[in-house]
């Protein structure tokens, strides 16, 4: 009867996470932990406590929930669930200034998940912060080509050519056909690490790389999603690069 009852405050406490409702979702969660051994020594609640800790903005309890999650995983778990923690207790470190750590961690979810694109995204946030631009853009540029790489996939075209000519010509085809654009503009992730792109392109004084990567995020916004971000920056790119005669400089 205990362990229903604590199945019942679980799932109450995931359905109040799921809809963004953290400050309602932590204290049932803390709860599970005092009362309950079985939900105190499985992940996936100091996983829910670690998130609910950052998305209220308590760092510091986030960074220990999710080491203590990361302590309770099984070995042989699923290499996902690893990468899910890793980044989020990357996350949560980035957000507490401490880049090395958050850098350390992105590395170890990478390396159980390497088709994670939210990790290198993270990873070029994190150098963006510590003003390293050059790893950033090369972060921003591995997390574009794992989206790429996935919506191939994702189409089932088979194996593409190993031949970097025929691999260039099959690329433009997909291009041309409209196939890739569709799954990419499926989701705002795409646009997201596109417009990433562009303003590591802009704060390095490349106008040029800003104005490709910036068209390319608008391009693939999801149809009815809100997300002006990359429309505002590619206004005031060419408002700040453009002269009197109308001529764009790159």
């Amino acid at each position: 009867m205990a362990l229903n009852n604590d199945n019942s405050k679980y799932d109450e406490a995931n359905a109040l996470f799921s809809a963004k409702r953290w400050d309602e979702a932590l204290p049932i969660l803390i709860d599970l932990l005092r009362t309950s051994n079985y939900y105190d020594t499985w992940y996936q609640t100091h996983y829910l406590v670690g998130q609910c800790y950052r998305f209220t903005e308590q760092i510091e309890e986030a960074i220990a929930a999710l080491e203590k999650c990361l302590s309770l995983i099984r070995y042989g778990e699923d290499p996902k669930i690893y990468g899910s923690c890793y980044l989020a207790l990357g996350i949560a470190y980035q957000l507490n200034g401490e880049y090395s750590k958050a850098l350390d961690n992105f590395a170890l979810g990478f390396q159980k998940d390497p088709d994670n694109y939210v990790i290198d995204n993270s990873v070029g946030l994190t150098y963006r912060l510590m003003g390293n631009y050059s790893m950033a853009l090369q972060a921003y540029n591995h997390s574009y080509g794992i989206l790429i790489d996935n919506a191939v996939q994702t189409l089932n075209l088979g194996p593409l050519s190993a031949e970097a000519e025929q691999l260039e010509n099959q690329f433009v085809e997909l291009l041309e056909s409209g196939k890739l654009k569709s799954v990419l503009s499926s989701n705002l992730a795409f646009s997201i690490v596109c417009y990433n792109i562009g303003v590591i392109h802009a704060v390095s004084d490349n106008p040029g790389g800003a104005l490709i990567a910036f068209r390319d995020s608008i391009d693939n916004i999801p149809e009815g999603v809100e997300y002006d971000l990359p429309i505002k920056a590619l206004e005031n790119l060419l408002k700040n690069n453009t002269d009197e005669s109308g001529l764009f400089h790159f």
